[in-house]
């Protein structure tokens, strides 16, 4: 998604924030919420800058425009290095807290 964004019309923006949203929501919190709950949340605990894009991203329709592009990319690299990061830390909390037998069963899906 990254290195080819021509896809990334008016809807797949607005579709893109509102998703980053929603999956940063679910890393918080462990849990999924709809999408305009998501931006809510979002607006109240991220960081300011997200918060003019989650706007125009929860109002967005069809015959509005959304040319954010620049911005969009930039949340959902924050997104994607907040996931990388809980994972190491879910990571890290597996093998403090599962004792060895159960560490050995759940080996193969950690590996990257």
């Amino acid at each position: 998604m990254l290195r080819d964004t021509r896809r990334f019309d008016a809807e797949y923006q607005a579709y893109t924030v509102l998703t980053m949203c929603r999956m940063l929501y679910t890393i918080e919190h462990g849990a999924i919420t709809p999408k305009p709950a998501a931006a809510a949340w979002a607006k109240q605990r991220l960081d300011p800058r997200w918060k003019g894009l989650t706007d125009k991203a929860a109002a967005w329709r069809n015959d509005l425009p959304f040319d954010d592009l620049d911005a969009v990319l930039d949340l959902l690299r924050y997104t994607i290095n907040r996931s990388q990061a809980e994972r190491r830390t879910w990571r890290v909390n597996l093998v403090v807290n599962l004792p060895r037998r159960k560490l050995l069963q759940h080996r193969a899906p950690l590996r990257d």
